[in-house]
């Protein structure tokens, strides 16, 4: 079974979308398997994916390129139904759930299925509060705190990151 991975948030913008592509990225250059499940309508992973194999093809028939440093081969597929996303988690070391940016029922189903759940935000207030709440309320509805991570996303430099 695969560790699932769950990037959510109560809102767009933050960066979930980012973040879902950089684990999945890392943990293949790490020599393990992983899938993105893009489960948002907007389907940001799944246009990533074909630019980056469009990029792959170009970079391969350049034969110039070193094959070592090719971007590695993502595989993102969008699910528009939570339980057909986490069907795909067998084939996989990690499973990685690129949610919509929205609060909601949602957030809590992905939330109880995933081992770790990583919020990004902004370091601005309107990111700030919602994912405050979100969290607050994951761990008041029994999501251990431990699995819940927050990465603060966009930071302009040490003086914003410190306020």
């Amino acid at each position: 079974m695969a560790i699932i991975v769950g990037c959510f948030g109560p809102k767009g913008g933050p960066g979930k979308s980012t973040m879902a592509r950089i684990i999945a990225t890392k943990v293949i250059r790490s020599g393990y398997t992983a899938k993105i499940a893009d489960h948002d309508k907007q389907k940001t992973c799944v246009r990533w994916a074909g630019k980056r194999e469009d990029l792959r093809g170009r970079l391969a028939a350049k034969r110039k390129f070193d094959p070592a440093k090719m971007p590695p081969h993502v595989p993102v597929e969008y699910y528009g139904v939570l339980e057909e996303a986490l069907g795909q988690a067998n084939g996989y070391d990690f499973l990685v759930i690129d949610a919509a940016g929205k609060a909601g029922p949602e957030i809590l189903r992905i939330a109880q299925s995933a081992d770790i759940c990583v919020m990004p935000l902004n370091p601005g207030g309107d990111d700030l509060d919602p994912t405050v709440e979100i969290y607050r309320a994951l761990v008041k509805l029994g999501i251990p705190q431990k699995r819940l991570i927050c990465v603060l996303n966009h930071v302009g430099g040490a003086e914003e990151e410190t306020a």
